[in-house]
């Protein structure tokens, strides 16, 4: 194994956009996007799992219409076949689409083909950087054929940024906790 490393400047400044959107929720929508320009992906999203009741949250998404969101909560939230792959959610584990499935095939087939339209999901990298209880954090970059098939580059990098993903849901969490004090 050989690490890709990205340029220090556009890791930097997905860093900052991270951190940003950590102190301003409304900012999520712009660090993901970079984040996907980063990897080449057309689409992303940052969603919460719970596997005990089999439900998906997309907390925010770029090129994932609404109707492609509903069809991605009835159908994955169902049969998660990712859950299926044991140690895959733990904080800090980041993987392609072919290192998760067992048949890659998954991924393109059924109502998945319609999650990241109008990208036409060929290949994903994902993330985990958020774990309580039943409930995991994942950001999924999907990409497209013409863009060919995520690797060791795509991994380094989302690598390399799932620490600060974990840091910033820290700092969300506790931001968010303390305005609900001060406001009650």
């Amino acid at each position: 194994y050989h690490a890709v490393m990205p340029s220090e400047s556009l890791l930097l400044s997905l860093v900052s956009d991270v951190y940003a959107a950590a102190a301003e929720p409304g900012r999520w929508l712009h660090a993901l996007r970079r984040i996907a320009e980063a990897l080449r992906c057309q689409a992303a999203s940052i969603h919460f799992q719970d596997a005990d009741d089999q439900t998906v949250e997309l907390a925010v998404r770029h090129g994932i219409d609404e109707r492609s969101e509903q069809s991605f909560r009835d159908y994955y939230a169902a049969i998660d076949p990712w859950m299926q792959a044991k140690g895959l959610y733990s904080v800090g584990n980041v993987w392609t689409s072919e290192q998760a499935l067992a048949i890659p095939a998954t991924l393109k087939t059924g109502p998945c083909d319609n999650c990241a339209r109008p990208s036409r999901p060929f290949d994903a990298v994902s993330g985990t950087f958020f774990h309580q209880g039943s409930v995991y954090g994942v950001i999924t970059l999907f990409r497209a054929q013409a863009a060919g098939p995520c690797g060791t580059e795509e991994l380094d990098l989302l690598r390399q940024l799932i620490p600060h993903l974990v840091r910033a849901m820290e700092l969300h969490r506790r931001t968010a906790a303390f305005e609900k004090q001060r406001d009650a």
